[in-house]
């Protein structure tokens, strides 16, 4: 299970999702980043504190660009991540890139149709 938290520019959306609802996200984030040429997304910025030898939460700055390599939109994210074997995986996420993908849209002239794949991850399609 992995925790999700995403700000939508009007709200937070908080939901739990199984291995099978992850990676339905998982497919609808890749559709909705072919919706706007996505090409590149580099992280520009990476933080990291360990709370524990088992616990590590890790912020990362992305840039995303277009196949072009040209910017797209930057968004920040945060991860924890708990070793319970050898391998560290990903508990929780929260994030703040429906409101720069919404930016971007509004700035790049797409309409509604797009806006509605910005809800990746918050369960609502």
């Amino acid at each position: 299970m992995i925790h999700v938290a995403s700000d939508t520019g009007d709200d937070v959306f908080v939901r739990v999702a199984t291995a099978g609802e992850w990676r339905k996200t998982i497919d609808h984030l890749l559709e909705t980043y072919r919706t706007i040429d996505f090409g590149w997304a580099e992280a520009i910025a990476l933080a990291t504190d360990a709370l524990s030898p088992r616990l590590v939460q890790v912020r990362v700055r992305w840039s995303l660009q277009d196949r072009a390599r040209q910017p797209l939109y930057e968004f920040d994210a945060l991860y924890t991540l708990a070793r319970h074997t050898e391998t560290f995986r990903i508990t929780a996420i929260a994030h703040n890139e429906i409101p720069q993908y919404r930016r971007y849209l509004g700035k790049a002239g797409r309409g509604k149709r797009e806006e509605g794949s910005a809800e990746r991850g918050t369960g609502k399609a």
